[in-house]
This record gives structure tokens, C-alpha cells and sequence, in this order.
């Protein structure tokens, strides 16, 4: 009999502490599974950049020039963490030192940065 109340109390034990670690989180039935959101292709990129230049214009960070700017490149610029795009606008009508605006974003179209001087 004793044997059997041992064995009794294992068998629970092992039971119980089966489903006290059995939880969500681990991409089971009961959750979608998790995916990073896709990097952006050049086209998305340059209307990403698009509607920064017009909030960055309309928040009066840049000139009412900067809506007529045309693109020089887009790229994929190396950082420490990974890459992010670069995106170079040119703006002749700009003052003497503000004719080319760099436009940083993450990945995934991010708004990251925007200045004159490309760092």
C-alpha cells in the first residue's frame, strides 16, 4: 500500500509540473507565430521618404523648397546594428549649404533621421 501512495504522489508530481511549465509564448496553437516585419523595397522606400520630407516640410523643419526635391540615390548604408536606408535628395533652390538632404530610415520604413550632412 505504501508503495502504491509513492508511486501515486510521483505520477501526480510529474503531472503537474508538466503543465505548470506548459505556457503561451512559444508559437504554439494558441498564438500566431511571430515574423519581423520585411525590409521595404526601393520603391516603398522612396514614398517612405516622400511623406517625411512633407511632415519634416509641414513641422517646419526643412523649407516649402524641399516639396519640389528630387532624388539623387537610395541605398542600403551599413550601421552598427545591421543597415538602414539612405536616401539623398537634391534641392537647388536650398541655401548655399543645404542642397542635398540625407534621409535615414530603419529597415521597415522607419522615420530614423533627417539632416545636411549625410551622418
Amino acid at each position: 500500500m505504501k508503495t502504491l501512495i509513492i508511486t501515486l504522489v510521483v505520477i501526480s508530481s510529474l503531472l503537474s509540473a508538466r503543465s505548470a511549465l506548459a505556457h503561451g509564448g512559444h508559437g504554439g496553437h494558441d498564438e500566431p507565430p511571430r515574423v519581423a516585419p520585411a525590409a521595404l523595397a526601393e520603391a516603398q522606400v522612396r514614398l517612405r521618404v516622400a511623406e517625411e520630407v512633407a511632415r519634416l516640410v509641414d513641422v517646419k523643419k526643412i523649407p516649402e523648397s524641399w516639396k519640389e526635391a528630387t532624388f539623387r540615390t537610395v541605398e542600403r548604408k551599413p550601421t552598427p546594428a545591421g543597415w538602414e536606408w539612405l536616401a539623398t535628395l537634391d534641392n537647388p533652390k536650398g541655401k548655399k549649404n543645404e542642397q542635398t538632404l540625407y534621409v535615414f530610415l530603419k529597415p521597415t520604413g522607419e522615420f530614423v533621421a533627417a539632416n545636411f550632412s549625410g551622418k
